[in-house]
């Protein structure tokens, strides 16, 4: 097996770099983008996000500075009809987001006055004496130079709870994870299903003989949920789930659908619980945030709900969650990447959003341009290897039901003898 090259999951590197500052600020805090934004896409870009990230009782003030040469006029933004971009009124009605037009950047004095510096153009402050000084107060939104800026405003608001908070969150979705568990009927193995193409065989079979953990966008396909009828709903991505964008609306939209009409739980990293209690507080009671800042592999979730920090949400969310719910674990739809897929791997059409994959794209070009799409798969499945073969140690079994290009799941592929 290989060694893993890059030690942490996206979530868990985006989230630790929200944590590097030096003192958490008091809430509501006060934000400033930096430097000033010099085109109209610029600015809807960050306007659009801001709106949409920046909850009010977390950040009283967002302030975006735009040079007067931007020709968008600024009462325009709130009427913009931009779906690609933004997905929703702000839960408040009234956005803390304000635009000022200057023709030069902030001095470093009047940027100490705010507790949060957004770097819109990280190039630009590098080595320089503001990224010394400010360093406590600065996050990286740049989505032209960062993989990890989708993270960086998702989980803004969830950096600024307190120690204290966090762990009474922890607490509460433990116990509200152990209730809704014990109440399930007891069975022997787990099925997990992943958005591959060979997720289109699930209606071969049925599932009623064990617990049943489907993966985010699954939640699309409402006749596929009839059959499968699951128990637990994972969703672990910032910018796929819990961004401003089109697709990331889209699936926010069918995973409120899902939760109001079935007796379902979506697990979904702490990081992202208070943009889902804040648009959608009619299913945050069944939305349990996971914990991710604990080190290690976490395969008894009932007495420790935490995200394994390793590469994809089948390594950190959906393998732990079915090893802590049965001694079986049998995978469906994890096809992994082929020889010739462009970017990550193919997902069933029925069971994703690819009219919205554009939109991602666009909000965050670097997530795609700075990732080596071979490397990521790679990682994926030694992290797989890690996971599974802690679990086997432990005496839980794992089958793989599909032919799949994941090779820590060829070598755990069902034989027809197992299928009886």
């Amino acid at each position: 097996m290989r060694a893993l090259r890059r030690p942490a999951s996206l979530l868990v590197r985006g989230m630790r770099s929200l944590l590097r500052c030096r003192k958490a600020p008091t809430r509501p805090c006060r934000v400033v983008c930096h430097p000033r934004i010099l085109s109209d896409s610029e600015l809807l870009d960050c306007w659009n996000k801001a709106r949409f990230h920046m909850l009010p009782g977390y950040v009283a003030e967002v302030v975006i500075p735009v040079d007067p040469s931007v020709g968008v006029a600024r009462s325009l933004l709130e009427t913009w009809p931009l779906p690609a971009q933004f997905s929703g009124e702000h839960p408040s009605g009234e956005s803390p987001v304000k635009v000022m037009v200057t023709e030069k950047d902030m001095s470093l004095a009047a940027l100490r006055r705010y507790d949060i510096v957004l770097t819109l153009n990280s190039r630009a402050i590098r080595g320089t004496c503001l990224a010394r000084i400010l360093a406590g107060a600065l996050r990286d939104a740049d989505r032209h130079t960062n993989v990890w800026e989708g993270w960086t405003w998702a989980g803004l608001c969830a950096s600024l709870l307190t120690p204290a908070e966090r762990l009474a969150q922890a607490d509460e979705a433990q116990e509200r994870f152990r209730s809704f568990v014990a109440a399930l009927p007891k069975f022997e193995r787990c099925y997990v299903f992943g958005t591959g193409p060979s997720l289109d065989k699930a209606w071969d079979r049925g599932f009623s003989d064990g617990y049943r953990v489907v993966c985010n966008t699954i939640v699309r396909n409402e006749a596929l949920l009839d059959h499968i009828s699951p128990h637990f709903i994972v969703a672990a991505d910032a910018i796929h789930h819990f961004d401003n964008n089109a697709h990331a609306a889209a699936f926010r939209a069918d995973l409120v659908s899902v939760l109001r009409g079935r007796d379902v739980r979506a697990l979904i990293p702490d990081l992202f619980y208070p943009l889902i209690a804040a648009y959608h507080p009619e299913i945050v009671s069944k939305v349990i945030p996971v914990r991710t800042d604990l080190d290690g592999i976490h395969l008894d979730m009932k007495h420790c709900l935490a995200y394994t920090n390793l590469p994809n949400v089948l390594n950190g969310l959906l393998l732990p969650l079915a090893s802590s719910l049965a001694g079986e674990v049998l995978l469906l739809g994890f096809d992994g990447r082929a020889p010739g897929d462009e970017s990550f791997w193919a997902n069933s059409p029925a069971n994703s959003y690819p009219e919205h994959k554009d939109a991602i794209r666009a909000a965050h070009p670097q997530f795609f341009q700075g990732t080596d799409y071979a490397r990521y798969a790679a990682e994926q499945s030694d992290g797989a290897e890690l996971v599974m073969s802690r679990g086997e140690n432990q005496g839980t079994r794992y089958f793989c039901l599909n032919p799949t290009h994941i090779p820590a799941l060829k070598k755990r592929m069902m034989s027809t003898r197992h299928r009886a």
